[in-house]
């Protein structure tokens, strides 16, 4: 009797759930189905050649056009290195000039990549 019940009850309740709730899934769970990435291709160079960064490039020329967050920085130096009291530094200063640079590099960057 109890199993009649159960049958009964499930039949009901399945009759009034939406079409998109009571229809199956497409596709199973499958524990391999993220395991398929991109395979890497390592950038084609000569026998004992090395990879450049273009950052390393990149960073004296921007750092021209950040020379007064430079001079800032440099005149900040100078100062603490003065004092005796071993107080202050110069994290600001550092800040805005590696900001300057940062967003410098950041314009440039893209037009070296492949």
């Amino acid at each position: 009797f109890g199993s009649r019940l159960r049958d009964v009850f499930l039949a009901n309740t399945a009759l009034h759930l939406p079409s998109f709730l009571s229809a199956k899934m497409a596709f199973s769970y499958s524990p391999q189905f993220f395991t398929n990435f991109p395979k890497y291709h390592a950038p084609h160079l000569k026998p004992g050649e090395e990879l450049k960064d273009p950052i390393d490039d990149l960073k004296p020329k921007c750092m021209t056009s950040c020379s007064a967050w430079l001079s800032e920085y440099n005149e900040c130096v100078a100062r603490i290195s003065i004092r005796t009291d071993g107080k202050g530094n110069c994290k600001g200063q550092y800040e805005e000039l590696a900001q300057c640079q940062d967003h410098c590099i950041a314009h440039e960057i893209f037009g070296h990549l492949k």
